[in-house]
C-alpha cells in the first residue's frame, strides 16, 4: 500500500467502499466524492488512478484528467491505468475460451 511510504488521500463516491477500504488502510486518509467534482486548494506530488478511465464517458474522462493536472503541483506526475479487452492478457484467453470475453 502507497500509504506505508507516502501520505496517500483516497477519493471514492461509494460510501461502502470507503468504509471498506478505512478497514484495510488504516493510514490513507479517504474522502468521499466524486473525482469529477473534488476540490481543495490542496496540491499533490504525484496522483495515481488504477482502472478508473475506462469508467466514464469520453467527456468525463477528459474532466477527470483536468481536475487531476488542476491539482498537481508544477512538475510532477500523474500514472492512469485503464482496463481494456484489447490488452493482451485478455486477446490471450479469448483464444483458450474460443469465445470473445
Amino acid at each position: 500500500m502507497f500509504s506505508s511510504y507516502f501520505e496517500v488521500d483516497g477519493i471514492e463516491i461509494a460510501s461502502s467502499a470507503v468504509d471498506l477500504a478505512k478497514e484495510w488502510d488504516l493510514k490513507t486518509n479517504f474522502i468521499q466524492e466524486s473525482v469529477l467534482e473534488f476540490r481543495t486548494s490542496k496540491r499533490y506530488d504525484g496522483i495515481y488512478c488504477y482502472d478508473l478511465l475506462h469508467l466514464f464517458l469520453v467527456k468525463d474522462r477528459k474532466k477527470l484528467i483536468q481536475n487531476c493536472v488542476m491539482h498537481l503541483k508544477e512538475q510532477e506526475a500523474m500514472y492512469f491505468t485503464c482496463f481494456s479487452l484489447r490488452y493482451i492478457v485478455f486477446k490471450r484467453l479469448d483464444s483458450y475460451l474460443g469465445e470473445a470475453i
